[in-house]
């Protein structure tokens, strides 16, 4: 699975610049099919809580962006 990452990030063009390719790297590799629908998911309630809501954008979009980042947390073994 490595080497299938790191030649999805030698054959992006524009390519990465090198220094973010391994910070890209190890973001792939945390980042799951499952991960990454719920992430989706987020979003696309958010997108739509924008559109019909009234509420605030820029709640709604900073609410997602912290329920993406508690996603993208490691879960402890508790």
């Amino acid at each position: 699975q490595g080497d299938d990452i790191s030649r999805v990030i030698k054959s992006q063009r524009p390519p990465i610049f090198f220094k973010h390719q391994p910070i890209i790297q190890r973001q792939l590799q945390h980042w799951r099919p499952a991960r990454l629908a719920q992430a989706l998911e987020i979003l696309t309630e958010a997108e739509l809580d924008c559109k019909t809501t009234g509420l605030p954008a820029e709640a709604i979009c900073g609410r997602a962006l912290i329920r993406i980042a508690n996603a993208a947390r490691p879960r402890s073994g508790n």
